[in-house]
């Protein structure tokens, strides 16, 4: 990973997770809002988030 391309990086990492973190707190707001949803919903959400997470990682080794 060149010098230049390591804000674009770290940038990227950054938003990404922030994403991330944000939709699992919007989910869990409304998990407390609905709480017979609220086992589901966390369910859903952890999972989302390995899923996503794996295919960040698979994309990011099998593109560089």
């Amino acid at each position: 990973m060149g010098v230049t391309r390591f804000p674009f990086f770290v940038g990227s990492v950054l938003g990404y997770y922030g994403a991330a973190v944000f939709a699992t707190w919007l989910m869990a707001w409304g998990a407390g809002l609905h709480k017979q949803f609220k086992k589901r919903l966390f369910l859903v959400a952890n999972a989302l988030l390995v899923v996503l997470g794996m295919s960040y990682l698979a994309r990011a080794y099998f593109a560089g």
